[in-house]
């Protein structure tokens, strides 16, 4: 089956032109080409335009958190160390390390990955629905996805997570066909599926039922569905075998994944929820993450009062969404871009209600592209209600900074927050070392309440020269390992018990949040000096040792009266790496 460029009166064709007489060279005919072709010449007109200034209008200098995890990944693939995070993403990996060889810089490398992603996924999302509608959809659909808040955000931060919505196009793109009765695209649908799977892992949660649907849907013989499912096997298998190999094995490769995403989903689930903010949270994200693909145009149909003039694929859109949504609410949405996957659904069939509203619909777009925009820029902002509000207004006040809570982490404001953080405080690190004293470096993990500072993690990329104490106060106290670790860039090693040695005489960095439970506490032992994100004390003559949560801080070379002196501290070992 060719694609619809035409209308010949196939469900769900909206607006295409009429059909011409083969050989027709009549003015008619050239105008409908016309027609026909422009929207095709506006759309990739838009899609370089889009890339071109959401890429080079403002792009983030510092990677983040797990970034950082993937470029270490280019120079040593090993999830057990986060090199990436679990489950380990090896095709992306691969592919990135082809880039890197050209490239020869991890920025410059996920630059290009990012803008491949975003370009790949727009340009199957046109064709894509320009054959279940028409060219006006497919070039309303587009806006509407570059220019939703999540992708923007997504691509400016992150080169793995775009990728979630190329694949989930793909797959839905081949589904779409084999529902259709185009049984050859169920053998192209376990490709595309396998494929993703080695790119994002939770493609095969979210997409799986749908290509199983759409598979039992085209009616294909036993052989091409069983040959199928032995491509999307086969791929599973391979990436099992990879990474399984990276880990050190299989029993090492399941626990190490295991605990990931019981620490993982112990935040973000309803199952595992402690209290009722806790059974909220990832019930709102879940809600305002996933409305950002329909606050743009959900208003139209409601304010005109009109219902889409052609057949929606309703059952269609239930088989692509309803499950991954599920598994999102009930067991992990923990960032916007995991919902990519569902993001460009929601655009598409927003496009297809757009196309009905008559001599509004190009109004409609605009409308829904300047809210879009808004949302990323940070036009919600919330504020505290009054002391003095009544619980009406409080309520209200909440839901709004709810809104606007929600929306920022979504927005620009995010990104500069983010990367005034980062360079600030790797400027700070360098300027506060002393030059004639040994500086050591301390930092805190972090914890769900206190976490607005640099994360250890980026330091060890962007600070090389110094080794990091790093205090994982997000494992409670008391417990016998797990607490302390030694960073030296890729080299993550867990020292037993909880104390921290440090030099007579040092002058220490303190990565923490400022002003928080543990700076106060600092100050209780020792003078602290702020800057903007770090902190830092020069140890003074007689400082006793002292303890904080649970972690032992001594001093080397102190006199023996002033305290107690550290037990020697064994050989480390190599640690596997949570956040």
């Amino acid at each position: 089956m060719q694609d619809r460029d035409v209308n010949d009166g196939s469900p769900g064709v909206i607006d295409a032109p009429a059909r011409t007489r083969p050989g027709d060279d009549s003015p008619a005919r050239r105008t409908a080409l016309v027609l026909d072709d422009s929207p095709a010449r506006l759309t990739a007109l838009l899609i370089l335009t889009a890339v071109i200034l959401t890429r080079f209008s403002w792009t983030p200098t510092f990677l983040g958190t797990d970034s950082v995890n993937l470029a270490y990944s280019l120079e040593s693939f090993d999830p057990l160390r986060h090199q990436p995070h679990p489950p380990g993403y090896p095709l992306f990996v691969g592919v990135a390390r082809i880039v890197n060889f050209v490239a020869m810089n991890a920025e410059v490398t996920f630059w290009i990955l990012s803008v491949l992603a975003t370009v790949a996924a727009a340009l199957i999302l046109y064709l894509f629905a320009r054959r279940i509608a028409s060219r006006w959809v497919g070039f309303a659909s587009v806006i509407l996805f570059l220019l939703n808040p999540i992708l923007w955000f997504s691509r400016l931060r992150s080169p793995l997570r775009p990728w979630l919505a190329v694949f989930s196009l793909l797959v839905g793109y081949c589904a779409w066909r084999a529902w259709h009765a185009e049984k050859k695209f169920v053998v192209w649908g376990a490709l595309a599926l396998g494929v993703g799977a080695g790119f994002r892992p939770d493609s095969l949660i979210y997409l799986f039922p749908l290509w199983a649907i759409s598979t039992w849907k085209s009616r294909a013989p036993w052989k091409t569905v069983i040959a199928a499912a032995a491509v999307v096997s086969g791929f599973a298998m391979l990436w099992f075998v990879v990474i399984a190999e990276a880990m050190g094995g299989v029993s090492s490769m399941l626990r190490t994944i295991a605990a990931y995403l019981s620490f993982q989903s112990a935040k973000d689930s309803l199952f595992f929820a402690g209290s009722m903010r806790e059974w909220l949270r990832p019930i709102s994200r879940f809600v305002l993450w996933n409305a950002m693909g329909l606050l743009g145009w959900i208003w139209a149909p409601l304010l005109f009062r009109r219902r889409p003039t052609a057949p929606m694929p309703w059952a269609f859109v239930a088989a692509w969404l309803v499950p991954g949504l599920a598994f999102q609410l009930l067991l992990h949405v923990g960032e916007p871009d995991h919902t990519l996957f569902s993001i460009p659904v929601l655009c598409l069939i927003g496009a297809m209600v757009v196309s009905s509203m008559g001599r509004w619909r190009e109004t409609i777009v605009v409308v829904a592209a300047t809210i879009s925009a808004a949302l990323f820029l940070n036009a919600a902002p919330g504020e505290p209600p009054s002391p003095q509000a009544s619980t009406l207004e409080k309520t209200w006040a909440s839901l709004r900074n709810t809104i606007a809570y929600g929306t920022f982490e979504t927005s620009m404001g995010r990104l500069q927050w983010n990367e005034d953080t980062q360079m600030y405080s790797i400027q700070e690190l360098w300027r506060f070392a002393a030059a004639e004293r040994p500086t050591v470096v301390v930092a805190l993990n972090g914890t769900d309440k206190e976490f607005d500072f640099i994360n250890w993690r980026v330091i060890s990329y962007y600070v090389t020269e110094r080794p990091i104490w790093t205090l994982m106060d997000n494992v409670p106290a008391g417990e016998p390992n797990g607490r302390l670790r030694m960073v030296r860039r890729m080299d993550v090693r867990e020292l037993p018990g909880s104390t921290v040695t440090l030099p007579w005489n040092a002058r220490v960095l303190w990565v923490m949040l400022p002003g928080g439970r543990f700076h106060r506490a600092l100050e209780q032992h020792l003078p602290v000096r702020r800057g903007r994100y770090i902190l830092y004390s020069d140890i003074p003559p007689g400082a006793a040792g002292f303890d904080i949560e649970g972690f032992q801080f001594r001093f080397e070379g102190a006199p023996a009266d002033l305290h107690v002196p550290p037990p020697p501290i064994p050989a480390a070992r190599p640690v596997v790496v949570s956040e």
